[in-house]
C-alpha cells in the first residue's frame, strides 16, 4: 500500500570495519537463526537471512516481549573507497508485508460498525460516536506505526553495536 510507505525509515551508518568482516558476522547470525526452536520464538522471535550484500532481520511479536518493535530491517553493505570502512544502509519497515489485509479488515469493520450504528439509532449521539470511531482508530494506528518505526531504528543501532562489541 502506497499510504504505508511513509512509515518506512531509511538511514545509514559508517562502520570502521572491512566489508568481509561484517559479512562474516552477519553470516554467523544467519546460521544461528536457522536453529529455530520453540524457546527462541517465545523470547526473541527474530529471523535473520543474508543474500549477497543484504542482511535482512524479520522481527515478530514474542510472547514474553509483546511491546517490542515488529517489522523488517534490511541492511545493505556498501564499500567506501578506504579498505577499512563500510557504509551500512538501513531500511526499516514497521509492519509485516501482509498487514495490508489487516488494514482492509479494519476499514471493513468501521464500515459495518457505522451501518449497524445507524440502523440501531440515528440521533446526534450516534453520529458523534461514529465520527469518534472514524477519527480515533486511524489516529491510534498512526501513532502505533510511528512508535514502531522508532523502536526498529533503536533496535538497529543496538544490534550493530552488540554485533561489533
Amino acid at each position: 500500500m502506497q499510504l504505508l510507505k511513509k512509515y518506512n525509515d531509511n538511514f545509514s551508518l559508517d562502520v570502521d570495519r572491512p566489508k568481509g568482516k561484517i559479512l562474516l558476522a552477519f553470516q554467523a547470525c544467519a546460521d544461528k537463526s536457522k536453529r529455530n526452536n520453540f524457546v527462541d520464538n517465545l523470547f526473541h522471535a527474530e529471523k535473520y537471512s543474508l543474500t549477497n550484500d543484504t542482511f535482512k532481520i524479520t522481527r515478530k511479536q514474542a510472547f514474553f516481549d509483546p511491546f517490542r518493535g515488529i517489522g523488517q530491517i534490511n541492511i545493505r553493505l556498501l564499500s567506501i573507497n578506504e579498505d577499512d570502512k563500510t557504509k551500512l544502509v538501513f531500511e526499516t519497515t514497521p509492519f509485516k508485508n501482509d498487514d495490508k489485509y489487516d488494514f482492509l479488515f479494519l476499514l471493513f469493520f468501521l464500515v459495518v460498525w457505522t451501518i449497524a450504528s445507524f440502523f440501531i439509532s440515528t440521533n446526534f449521539y450516534t453520529i458523534i460516536i461514529v465520527l469518534l470511531g472514524w477519527a480515533v482508530i486511524p489516529l491510534i494506528l498512526h501513532f502505533w506505526l510511528k512508535l514502531n518505526k522508532t523502536k526498529l531504528r533503536n533496535y538497529s543501532y543496538s544490534f550493530i553495536q552488540k554485533l561489533f562489541d
